[in-house]
């Protein structure tokens, strides 16, 4: 009776190391005996289990005519063994319990089928294990998923039971050849051995052992693998035996050496970075700060880690930024670089606010978000900014002084002029008689004509400065494009003629009119067409053209066949007083205005004016009037 005890707890003891409980069905597959404890598995009494199949014990994830069921009703059918056969049930609170099933079939001693005995086993954890390995190192996935634990029963340092995953594990052709070694220390590392053995000791006169610890194991062909050891003390046929769960973690040691020196990379990647870096989680804990962080907030590295990130700003910043994080872990973005994120304050250790731009980025681990954060101190940045703003501002009013200065003092001189031209003509004219001189009289032309020439100058400063100023109205009407161009022609001809230059004018009868200042838009033509007749050589010939383009605009165009512009100073020659190289040193040149004039003129009606300039061969300077100003 007690060698019949004794196996029975040998039984039972293996059978605590292989499985959670154990069961038998009949030939029809129903529970006819089922090995306590399992009611601590399944949440069932063990009469519950007894009549039903395997598919009909409440609870079940998949529904009895489920495939995958099928396939294992298959199996049975088959009278064939099976081993790891997993299935789910709800149990209480309606969570998810995860089970593993061995069975083989039974035959009686005439070969009849009676049905089948095996094991069970919980394995929710190994199902909640693996799940978080294979979210959190998906590099290890395939190990991690396909491994089982490798179990073996020791006494006094001889194996007396071994699984044959441990056999696998260790690279043994089967379990028995484990069972035929000297020693349990054979299976581990040479300098593994001590400690070994004084665990065992330890655990064998009750003193306290650690049960779960790596070491170094050695393969059947002398190789060293990691393995992961949960060790107790059982009671083996009536002696204290050592049972030893192990677990090939040599990927894992690996992956995490790897990790380590990845991580040492980007600590070092980190500390040499200037910018401030920190990496903050769920519950705004910082976990990464470098040494720009460091620099920038007055903080020691030790100082700032495990600390909430809103210490690092004002306080009346704190409960927007919590808000705006939360918003930024729901939302699907990534990633806000610094341009898109805007300005924020931080608060150095010292108390000083400065302002700075962050971007932010997001990365999900092990189920948990972590917030990547980079941080410029802009400081400099916005007191260049304020400076240059500054700056610009006293350029501008400058600016608005000199042409308010030049408006008020172009009035000023237009009055008398306008005296000293009507004088001059008078006198010139002789309209009250007899000069007496003829001499006087030509002086009194040439005042005439320089007056006018003068009056013409501060008239174009005049409308200069009026449209810097800001002061310029437009008096738009319907204006004849046509008449327009040709008064200009016509108030030029006889200069052109002088200087034997011919004038050409293409320009159809049905041009339509525009909406435009007529004032201005005349003064446009003379300008540009009087540049023409100045700058042709003696003989050219200016042409002048206009019409109706793509899109209902109008083009008119000026060309002559003079000097030409450089295209260095294409630039130059729409600033005032400015002229090209080409003819700078001529005399009577004009003084720069009529150009930059023309396109003030064109600006205000949002008329384009483009020149295509070739040294030598002549200049085009093209017109183009929107649309929404042909009528």
């Amino acid at each position: 009776m007690r060698r019949i005890e004794a196996i029975e707890r040998r039984f039972a003891d293996v059978m605590e190391a292989f499985a959670d409980w154990y069961w038998e069905t009949d030939a029809d597959h129903r529970f006819v005996y089922v090995g306590n404890p399992v009611g601590e598995h399944t949440l069932l009494r063990v009469d519950e289990f007894v009549g039903l199949r395997r598919w009909e014990v409440p609870g079940a994830v998949e529904p009895p005519e489920a495939p995958f069921w099928l396939n294992h009703r298959r199996t049975l059918d088959r009278r064939e063994a099976f081993r790891d056969f997993r299935y789910a049930r709800r149990v209480e609170n309606d969570a998810i319990a995860h089970f593993s099933i061995d069975g083989k079939p039974v035959f009686n001693r005439a070969g009849a089928f009676i049905g089948y005995r095996g094991v069970g086993r919980e394995i929710s954890h190994l199902v909640e294990m693996e799940r978080r390995v294979a979210e959190s190192d998906r590099r290890f996935r395939d190990i991690i998923e396909g491994s089982l634990q490798g179990v073996m029963v020791h006494v006094d340092g001889r194996i007396v039971f071994a699984n044959p995953k441990m056999a696998e594990i260790l690279g043994y052709e089967n379990h028995e050849e484990l069972l035929e070694l000297a020693s349990i220390h054979e299976l581990f590392w040479p300098e593994e051995r001590s400690r070994l053995e004084g665990y065992r000791q330890a655990r064998l006169m009750g003193e306290p052992a650690p049960e779960e610890y790596e070491l170094r194991a050695m393969r059947r062909d002398g190789s060293m693998i990691w393995v992961e050891n949960r060790a107790r003390t059982i009671e083996w046929e009536g002696r204290l035996a050592v049972q030893a769960t192990i677990y090939d973690i040599t990927e894992r040691k690996k992956a995490w050496r790897d990790l380590e020196r990845a991580e040492q990379r980007l600590a070092g990647i980190l500390d040499i970075a200037p910018e401030a870096i920190m990496s903050v989680d769920e519950a705004s804990r910082i976990r990464i700060f470098n040494k720009g962080a460091q620099r920038l907030f007055g903080y020691a590295e030790e100082e700032m880690l495990g600390q909430r990130v809103e210490r690092l700003m004002p306080g009346r910043f704190r409960g927007l930024h919590e808000k705006r994080m939360a918003e930024f872990a729901r939302s699907d973005i990534v990633s806000r670089p610094m341009n898109l994120r805007g300005e924020i304050i931080g608060l150095r250790r010292d108390g000083a606010e400065f302002p700075a731009e962050a971007s932010i980025s997001k990365l999900k681990l092990d189920g948990h978000w972590l917030f990547n954060v980079t941080i410029q101190d802009i400081t400099e940045r916005k007191r260049a900014q304020a400076d240059l703003i500054a700056a610009r501002e006293a350029a501008e009013a400058a600016n608005r002084a000199k042409s308010e200065f030049l408006w008020n003092m172009s009035h000023e001189l237009r009055t008398p002029l306008n005296a000293i031209i009507g004088f001059a003509e008078l006198i010139g004219g002789e309209m009250f008689g007899p000069v007496g001189q003829e001499r006087y009289v030509d002086y009194a032309r040439d005042i005439h004509v320089s007056g006018q020439h003068l009056l013409a100058l501060i008239n174009e400063i005049l409308d200069l400065s009026r449209i810097e100023a800001g002061v310029v109205e437009l008096h738009e009407e319907a204006v004849d494009v046509a008449a327009e161009l040709d008064g200009a022609v016509r108030m030029l001809e006889p200069r052109a003629r002088r200087e034997r230059k011919t004038v050409r004018v293409a320009v159809p009868r049905d041009l339509p009119r525009v909406r435009a200042d007529a004032r201005m838009l005349r003064q446009i033509f003379i300008n540009l067409i009087s540049n023409a007749v100045q700058y042709s050589e003696d003989g050219g010939e200016i042409r002048i053209g206009a019409g109706r383009t793509d899109g209902a605009r109008m083009a008119i165009t000026v060309a002559d066949d003079g000097v030409g512009i450089p295209e260095e100073d294409m630039e130059r020659i729409f600033r005032p007083f400015a002229r090209a190289s080409q003819v700078a040193s001529k005399e009577n040149q004009g003084y720069g205005l009529g150009l930059p004039l023309a396109r003030k003129f064109c600006d205000l009606h949002r008329i384009a004016l483009d020149i295509d300039s070739t040294v030598g061969v002549g200049t085009t300077v093209r017109l183009e009037v929107p649309s929404d100003r042909v009528l």
